[in-house]
């Protein structure tokens, strides 16, 4: 389906005038993921997570939360990307279990589709191999244009399995050392 806005008024003076008209394909429809299979490795440190967009097209400001198991996960850092750069993005990671994101840019997305920010995680030294954690967004979040108007979207939760065995780890330590 096309999605058409146009823009004109009524009672102009006579003269030549353009009528602008926006066409897009797909109603800009947008869907923020997280992938359902990320995996790590016991002890891992540096595990990215990416925030995904689909048709990232006008997007100039976000606030994403989401949780995560603090037993299996600790967040360390948080960036922007190739189709953030430039934006301010400000973090908070204090809270174990939850990662709380603001993103802001006076323009929008021109183009594309892909991870807005990526967050970096340590694999807690207690996760066992097998474990899996949800990573879950909150109710409370949101997509802006540059001029601070909501988008809509939808949401798509993932998952970060911790592998279920280490290669090379032969007698089932979850370690490589000389008992292998």
């Amino acid at each position: 389906p096309l999605d058409m806005r146009a823009q004109s008024s009524l009672a102009l003076p006579q003269g030549n005038y353009t009528m602008k008209i926006i066409v897009t394909e797909d109603g800009g429809k947008k869907e923020l993921s997280i992938p359902i299979n990320l995996v790590g490795s016991p002890e891992q440190k540096g595990v990215v997570v990416p925030i995904q967009i689909s048709n990232a097209v006008g997007i100039a400001g976000a606030e994403i939360a989401f949780t995560y198991d603090a037993n299996i996960l600790k967040a360390v850092n948080a960036s922007t990307t190739k189709l953030t750069q430039g934006f301010n993005l400000t973090s908070n990671l204090g809270t174990p279990g939850k990662v709380i994101l603001a993103l802001a840019s006076a323009t929008g997305i021109s183009e594309g589709s892909g991870s807005i920010v990526d967050v970096s995680f340590d694999v807690q030294e207690n996760a066992k191999p097998c474990d899996m954690s949800e990573l879950k967004f909150e109710q409370n979040i949101s997509l802006f244009d540059q001029a601070v108007q909501p988008i809509p979207f939808t949401t798509k939760d993932g998952k970060l399995l911790i592998s279920c065995c280490t290669k090379g780890d032969l007698n089932g330590d979850n370690k490589i050392n000389s008992g292998d």
